[in-house]
């Protein structure tokens, strides 16, 4: 199989013996991926929902799995109590900073993003899922771990890590399916 996954190792990193994080904080899952050849690309996938309950535990997940070069992308963002959607870009972004060398915005969050967001240079915004997974295919090296964050159906970020393994049939930026993204 060319997708190896360890969600224990996860959840022990996101929960910890005995951690009050919801079960929903432990469904991602570490992917180590193929284009055509071993890459040594690994994936953390929290793209059910990305919602504040959930935002936190991934990222101290994403900061405690080693790699030479950590990437994150967010979408879509769900179900946060205080602030306006910009507010929240502008939080969530600073909290990735904390852990990543790049973030990625896509889809809403890219959209509602402040100019003072977007000034890091470490932080890109993208309005399309294919120009966004075109760019990271293009520039990830043996050793990223890139950390895809965001709401399914709203912006099926799951694309861009399965597309190391199969021919994704949908790259549509306004797609609120629910069924699979491959061919």
């Amino acid at each position: 199989e060319p997708w190896a996954t360890t969600r224990s190792t996860l959840s022990n990193t996101v929960r910890g013996p005995n951690s009050a994080v919801s079960p929903r904080a432990t469904s991602c899952a570490v992917m180590t991926g193929e284009r055509t050849a071993p890459t040594g690309v690994r994936y953390l996938m929290d793209s059910s929902k990305a919602t504040e309950a959930t935002v936190t535990p991934s990222f101290a997940a994403f900061a405690g799995i080693p790699a030479q070069r950590r990437i994150a992308v967010i979408g879509w963002l769900w179900d946060f109590l205080e602030g306006s959607d910009a507010e929240v870009a502008a939080r969530v972004t600073a909290q990735a900073l904390a852990v990543a060398d790049e973030v990625l915005l896509y889809g809403r969050t890219a959209t509602v993003a402040t100019a003072v967001t977007l000034a890091d240079p470490r932080v890109r915004a993208y309005s399309s899922i294919g120009t966004l997974s075109d760019d990271l295919w293009a520039t990830t090296v043996p050793g990223d771990l890139v950390l895809l964050m965001g709401t399914h159906p709203s912006d099926h970020l799951s694309r861009i890590a399965l597309r190391a393994t199969h021919e994704v049939r949908c790259r549509r930026d306004d797609c609120r399916k629910r069924t699979p993204c491959i061919r």
